[in-house]
């Protein structure tokens, strides 16, 4: 009895195993018939992290970094930034001019007032002045001003001549490398305008009438009322860079003369060119 419940288990075993056998054969069998490869997990190449991938294409609209390429000299100096520490300043006070209608060709001179309100000496200082006409620049011109004490003041005068009509800007930069340290680097530049015209279209506005009174001195290059010849009058108040004479039209003088120590303007009628009497 016991011999045959042996026999029996032996047999069911090894129909066990036969059955395990055919499914295992027929698994590999249909395998391969798709083309599929069995590997290991050892041959799985574990550097597919490595694999380089490839660049991005640039966007129509992407806007590419070039700056690196830019030479150090072509790029604008940065402003400065004002120094707390320091004791100096140039301060451009305002700008004169010897005409603000100048003719074709008729020389004028520019003149800015500078101070330096700091505590400290400045030893000397460059300058820049620039003449622009519709945005484009016409004429530089740079210069270097002489020591500057401590709540001094001093002028720097230049002299331009223009050949073509139109309005102009012209534009002082003290300091335009910013070699000085100040304390305060707002007040550096500024800006006016002046116009070239004809005799015909000459206008005159109210900064060329009779200065205010002042104290001072004055002197008038033509002598006085001279209409024949072309005079700058200069004074110790409104005028104190000079201011020339010049016609209002084909037919009008004005011209400036010395009156009671300042200048003053009165309007003769005559054949005027430029700034006198013919």
């Amino acid at each position: 009895m016991v011999h045959k419940l042996i026999q029996r288990n032996f047999i069911v075993i090894w129909i066990i195993v036969l059955l395990s056998l055919v499914l295992v054969l027929t698994l590999l069998l249909t395998g391969c018939s798709r083309g599929t490869t069995v590997i290991s997990a050892k041959e799985i190449p574990n550097k597919t992290a490595e694999v380089e991938k490839p660049a991005a294409p640039v966007q129509p609209n992407t806007v590419v970094n070039i700056t690196k390429n830019v030479s150090a000299e072509k790029k604008p100096a940065a402003p400065a930034a004002a120094d707390s520490s320091s004791k100096k300043d140039l301060k451009l006070v305002n700008i004169l001019a010897s005409t603000i209608y100048p003719q074709p060709n008729e020389l004028f001179d520019v003149t800015a007032n500078v101070q330096n309100p700091g505590q400290e000496k400045i030893d000397s200082f460059e300058y820049l002045i620039n003449i622009m006409k519709g945005g484009a620049l016409e004429k530089t011109q740079r210069g270097e001003g002489g020591e500057l004490p401590a709540g001094g003041k001093t002028k720097i005068k230049n002299e331009f001549s223009l050949s073509s009509k139109g309005e102009y800007a012209i534009e002082v930069i003290l300091d335009p490398s910013n070699k000085v340290k100040e304390f305060n680097e707002a007040n550096n530049n500024n800006t006016f305008t002046i116009n070239v015209v004809t005799p015909s279209n000459a206008t005159t506005q109210a900064n060329e009438v009779a200065a205010p009174a002042s104290s001072g001195t004055c002197t008038d290059t033509d002598g006085g009322l001279i209409y024949t010849v072309k005079g700058k009058c200069t004074d110790q108040g409104a005028y104190s860079a000079g201011f020339n004479d010049f016609c209002s039209s084909s037919t009008e003088l004005v011209e400036m003369y010395c009156k009671n120590g300042v200048c003053a303007q009165t309007n003769h009628y005559c054949s005027c060119s430029e700034g006198a009497c013919t």
